[in-house]
């Protein structure tokens, strides 16, 4: 547990850190999405799952305000000096489409964030929960490393490029929750993500809802029930 704890301080980036009250419980790595911060989003652990340990990293990209009726958007890389403060930063996002690579660049860096994370589990079960671009980042994460993952719960999200995915079989469980409405991510998205993901052999499923880009709270006793079930020992 100290080693966990020592571990952290030294994370090379801002972390909420939630443990449980068991110090051998699984973790759950919480991403946030576009514009929201770690400390906002740990909040979800409240309903999805407080006997779990969940590490919510922030984003590595600030989230800048919109000026003179422009929109908010995705800028400049955090400091490091920032990143390694305990709750450093405000609002942050994990990439960026807008920039001429696509965003490439700065998803590579959000899965590098999320490596670290998982490193820090040892041996422990681990899963992922998304929101948003956070769901985006953990679906492109277990396509390229499923055999250190239990599950992942994505919510409002979709693969953003084309996956490798290492040679299995894979055990882990990969849940999509989307909105039937939801006005950003096109329901088709997460439909054809969960296509890519059977065709490679991956466990993948797509649960709908009537809400738009949400968590929906009327599911969450199902949700919170079935991770539960991907990390019982």
């Amino acid at each position: 547990m100290w080693l966990l704890l020592l571990t952290l301080l030294a994370a090379p980036t801002s972390v909420v850190d939630r443990p449980a009250a068991d110090p051998n419980a699984p973790i759950v790595i919480g991403l946030h999405g576009r514009g929201d911060t770690p400390e906002n989003f740990s909040h979800i652990a409240d309903s999805l799952g407080p006997q779990f340990h969940w590490l919510v990293p922030r984003g590595p990209l600030e989230f800048a305000p919109g000026k003179a009726g422009s929109p908010p958007r995705c800028g400049r890389a955090v400091p490091e000096q920032s990143r390694l403060q305990a709750f450093g930063g405000g609002p942050a996002c994990w990439f960026d489409q807008q920039t001429p690579d696509g965003g490439k660049a700065a998803l590579a860096t959000a899965l590098d964030v999320v490596a670290a994370q998982v490193r820090l589990a040892g041996k422990r079960p681990v899963a992922l929960v998304g929101f948003s671009q956070g769901c985006m980042v953990a679906a492109q994460y277990v396509a390229a490393h499923p055999q250190q993952l239990r599950a992942v719960l994505c919510f409002g999200g979709r693969l953003m490029q084309p996956i490798h995915v290492p040679q299995g079989p894979h055990a882990v469980q990969i849940r999509f929750v989307h909105g039937k409405n939801d006005p950003l991510v096109p329901l088709a998205k997460p439909r054809e993500s969960v296509e890519i993901l059977r065709k490679a052999r991956l466990s993948a499923t797509l649960t709908e809802h009537d809400g738009g880009h949400v968590i929906p709270r009327q599911l969450t006793p199902e949700l919170a029930a079935w991770l539960a079930a991907q990390l019982r020992p």
